[in-house]
């Protein structure tokens, strides 16, 4: 606030009269200028806040079909896997390099060795010495393809 006059008019009375002039214009053009910012980052702020809802229905949604997707996963492996253990046919499965990892039981009554012994040893303990070198060449020229 800005003082433009004071003036002391005397009424013959202990209390004189005082006249104030003050220019409140800056004042109230700086509160309409707030209260115009505020109503905007208000508006902006709703505006984010329902983008930031929808969003997060949107996550949610996901979550519950990963959710559902892994339950199904789960479930397929649990089957596969019954019906590899439950095969009359010794079953194994190696990687790249040759070592076995998995096995079923059938395997124990073929090669004489149980799942636990064969899962993480090379597939050369279960093929006979006279065989060896021959069988590594397949594999190997098979499996650089």
């Amino acid at each position: 606030m800005e003082c433009r006059r004071v003036a002391n008019y005397p009424t013959g009375d202990e209390n004189p009269i005082c006249l104030t002039l003050t220019d409140c214009s800056e004042a109230r053009l700086e509160q309409e200028s707030s209260r115009c910012l505020n109503g905007k980052l208000e508006d902006r702020l709703i505006k984010k806040t329902d983008e930031l809802i929808g969003t997060n229905l949107i996550l949610q949604q996901k979550i519950e079909e990963l959710s559902l997707s892994r339950h199904q996963v789960v479930e397929k492996e649990a089957m596969l896997k019954a019906i590899f253990n439950a095969a009359i046919e010794g079953i194994f499965t190696i990687d790249k390099s040759g070592i076995i990892r998995s096995a079923n039981s059938a395997v124990q009554i073929i090669f004489g060795y149980s799942p636990d012994e064969l899962i993480g040893r090379g597939i050369n303990m279960l093929i006979p010495d006279s065989k060896r070198k021959n069988r590594i060449r397949i594999y190997r020229s098979k499996t650089l393809r």
